[in-house]
């Protein structure tokens, strides 16, 4: 009988856990469930973040946004990359410039900043992010072409 009391409590407090990280989950990913997913950033690959650097060499509304330190941008980044620094306190600020109808890719060394400046934008009103998987490491473990130095 007395086990019997304590099953009920441990059932509610299971399902409260779980309800908890599942809400938490969907407001880390930038998604909940029932939400429009078109406010996302799409995690993409080196190999297809380099096709679609291609698809828009030419294309003003497309930038490809390095949210690493400025010593890591100059010590190798994606061609015509612009650097706004993660860590700097005026970074939200530097965001809020961007025009929001533009295309982004983001990247930063591994893709944890990355996802997290990706998330910011999307609660700043930007819809259309890609976010590189791995970040510049895995741009690099892919062979694809780096350049160095000054903007």
């Amino acid at each position: 009988m007395k086990s019997k009391r304590f099953v009920i409590p441990l059932l509610i407090f299971f399902s409260l856990f779980l309800y908890g990280a599942f809400a938490i989950y969907g407001n880390i990913s930038g998604t909940s469930p029932g939400t429009d997913t078109s406010q996302a950033s799409h995690l993409i690959s080196p190999v297809e973040a380099w096709n679609l650097i291609q698809k828009n060499k030419n294309n003003p509304g497309f930038v490809i946004l390095d949210v690493r330190t400025p010593k890591e941008f100059f010590g190798g980044r994606i061609s015509g990359a612009k650097n706004i620094d993660f860590y700097a306190p005026t970074f939200k600020d530097e965001l809020i410039k961007l025009d929001k109808s533009k295309t982004y890719l983001v990247y930063c060394r591994s893709g944890v900043r990355s996802k997290a400046a990706a998330t910011l934008m999307i609660s700043l009103g930007f819809k259309h992010l890609y976010d590189l998987e791995g970040g510049f490491l895995n741009w690099k473990k892919s062979h694809l072409p780096i350049t160095k130095g000054g903007q």
